[in-house]
């Protein structure tokens, strides 16, 4: 979970994204964009064709079509034509967090990531989220890292905040108080 601050271009096209969850479905708008976010990533080849201003709106509209027909929602393969007609596809990754992060908003979701220096296991990840959801009265999702350089214990961010209760951070705190 990484801080992005997010345009108001990209903070529009998610309200457009939220509207298209009240006519077609929440689960049917995020299930097509991560389609579309998984071929886009799949292939440079297509996503500089798109940026490309050899091609002309007719010729990169003919290969969305091709691309997600069948695949998508028309309703999505419209938005993202309008991505490219308005040249705002270069937004198209922040626009999906931004609207990821308007969802989660609406449905009282909070992403929270947990670095540990070493693998949790499963109990130990469930008691872990079932504290985070009591202390932030909201459902959790939680992305979880290791990194060795914590030396031991956990650190627990969640939008500006961090909870530090890894040993290197204690380590630093002694290392303060003995100067």
């Amino acid at each position: 979970m990484k801080l992005v601050k997010f345009t108001q271009i990209s903070k529009i096209y998610a309200e457009v994204l939220m509207s298209l969850c009240y006519t077609l479905g929440e689960d049917i708008v995020k299930a097509d964009i991560q389609i579309a976010k998984q071929i886009f990533e799949s292939s440079d080849e297509l996503r500089e064709v798109i940026k490309s201003p050899t091609f002309s709106y007719k010729q990169k509209f003919e290969i969305i079509d091709e691309i997600f027909k069948n695949k998508i929602n028309t309703q999505i393969v419209l938005f993202i034509k309008q991505l490219i007609e308005k040249n705002r596809f270069d937004e198209f990754d922040t626009i999906i967090m931004a609207f990821t992060e308007k969802l989660n908003q609406a449905n009282n979701i909070q992403e929270i990531t947990v670095t540990s220096a070493i693998e949790l296991n499963n109990d130990f990840k469930k008691r872990i989220i079932d504290k985070m959801q009591t202390k932030l009265n909201s459902k959790i999702i939680a992305n979880w890292q290791i990194n060795k350089d914590i030396i031991g214990g956990l650190t627990v961010k969640y939008g500006d905040n961090v909870i530090d209760s890894s040993i290197r951070a204690k380590l630093k705190d002694l290392s303060k108080q003995i100067k």
